[in-house]
């Protein structure tokens, strides 16, 4: 049976997503394990071929680690609006954003299938591992495509079938989200490319290539936790992850973790 949390808004608004504190951690797994030198963020920036004097729309912020890990690197004419369903999102972005040498335009509360713009305002779109996340996914779709301007540009990251698999059936041997539908299935490479093609002229499917390397227990335990809901959570179910993922680090000097994440770039 499909777990309808991990797309009810306020399940991810209240437990998910009421701050900053979960995505963080699965984050941080990535930046610290990866062994592609090009970081994920850094390689998203990449990908966004866009003009001088761009009008940007980031649906989902998240933590706003996008824009803090490229900073450097926006251009001063970009006008960028960051946006999130979650005020606890929204407010942790703000603060991690407020010190640094970039800010955006605005942040704006919002729901992705209820965009409060005009039509045809914005040059582009970036929907960072968020849209898996929505219901209606039509819908949300719908919406960003009435904000793009005619030449505009989708920029949707996601994941694949593999992605951090080891994880997942670590996570289904312990007891914790075994019945879940996986990110893919609800907007990855093929079901997302599906999804877009009815509103989009061509859309592009980019991978990052890459893999984890984790010589450390505690990192898995944490990403996993990050996860999980609190009910699914036990001593045993943690215990029993520890015992694993210590037997493949002691046998290999590391547990490699698969990932398969990349990007739908889709023009109107």
């Amino acid at each position: 049976m499909p777990d309808r949390r991990l797309h009810d808004p306020a399940y991810l608004r209240r437990s998910q997503y009421g701050s900053p504190a979960r995505l963080s951690a699965r984050i941080s797994l990535h930046d610290r394990y990866s062994v592609n030198p090009v970081g994920w963020h850094r390689w998203v920036f990449d990908q966004m071929d866009l003009p001088a004097d761009a009008v940007v729309l980031e649906v989902g912020c998240g933590t706003g680690a996008l824009w803090q890990r490229n900073a450097d690197r926006v251009p001063a004419g970009w006008r960028v609006t960051l946006s999130d369903f979650s005020p606890g999102m929204l407010a942790g972005a703000d603060r991690r954003l407020r010190e640094g040498p970039w800010r955006p335009a605005a942040f704006l509360l919002a729901d992705v299938t209820r965009l409060p713009l005009g039509p045809a305002s914005v040059d582009a779109v970036i929907a960072n591992h968020m849209l898996y996340h929505v219901d209606d996914r039509e819908r949300a779709v719908a919406e960003i495509a009435r904000v793009l301007r005619p030449s505009g540009t989708l920029f949707a990251t996601t994941n694949g079938y593999r992605h951090v698999e080891e994880i997942v059936d670590l996570a289904r041997r312990a007891g914790m989200g075994g019945g879940r539908v996986s990110d893919a299935e609800r907007f990855g490479f093929e079901s997302g490319e599906k999804l877009l093609s009815g509103r989009f002229r061509d859309v592009e499917v980019l991978v990052h290539a890459n893999a984890l390397q984790v010589p450390d227990v505690e990192p898995v335990v944490g990403f996993l936790e990050s996860t999980a809901d609190a009910r699914e959570v036990s001593r045993v179910a943690l215990d029993y992850v520890r015992d694993e993922v210590a037997r493949k680090i002691s046998a290999h000097g590391f547990l490699t973790v698969t990932t398969e994440a990349g990007m739908l770039r889709a023009r109107k």
